[in-house]
């Protein structure tokens, strides 16, 4: 297990692994341009090769560096035209991540605004599947457990492993953990035996 934190990449993201070295993480999670825009950013190739050179230099090229979607994008949009620009926004996150080498993107799953949570989880997959013919990643997509406001989708294992059993691209797809949303979900993770229990009941689905 490594441990690290959500570093900034304000002053460049090439910086980062210097900023993570100085924190003494053993890994770290980043945006990897502004989260709540829509704006695409795209790296050009001097900022990627020292991406690359710091990455190596500082230790990190063999642990797995992680990044987060835009808060803005949505998987399972009720309307029609917010649900392409996520599907084009997530596109574009999965390219920018293999450009720089990123190994693992974190996505919150998706809101389904009341049209209900079978049609959300049926939406998410057909989104992920529509992203996946188009494009066959090297980064691993992890899809979030979330605390539960609202219709967002994932604060349930069940949910999350429906999302996953109904994509037919699943090797590029898998799960994160969060447990801060866990906890705030209803999961008892708060001592060694009910995060064990957690563990038993995650194996089971």
């Amino acid at each position: 297990m490594k441990v690290g934190c959500h570093l900034s990449i304000q002053g460049g993201i090439e910086k980062t692994f210097e900023k993570a070295s100085e924190l003494g993480c053993e890994t770290f999670q980043l945006f990897t341009q502004n989260q709540r825009q829509w704006v695409s950013r795209h790296f050009e190739e001097p900022i990627r090769r020292e991406f690359s050179m710091q990455r190596e230099a500082l230790g990190y090229s063999k642990v797995k560096i992680v990044a987060h979607a835009s808060y803005l994008i949505n998987l399972c949009a009720s309307d029609n035209n917010k649900l392409t620009k996520s599907r084009n926004a997530f596109l574009d996150e999965l390219k920018r991540c293999d450009s720089l080498g990123i190994d693992y993107i974190v996505i919150h799953p998706g809101a389904h605004s009341d049209n209900g949570e079978d049609w959300g989880i049926s939406t998410i997959a057909e989104s992920l599947d529509s992203i996946f013919d188009l494009y066959q990643p090297n980064v691993k997509v992890l899809l979030e457990s979330i605390a539960g406001q609202g219709t967002g989708i994932g604060y349930r294992f069940e949910q999350l492993d429906s999302i996953l059993s109904k994509i037919t691209h699943d090797q590029f797809a898998g799960i994160c953990l969060d447990t801060c949303h866990m906890f705030a979900a209803g999961y008892e993770v708060n001592s060694a035996d009910r995060w064990n229990k957690c563990l038993d009941q995650i194996n089971a689905n």
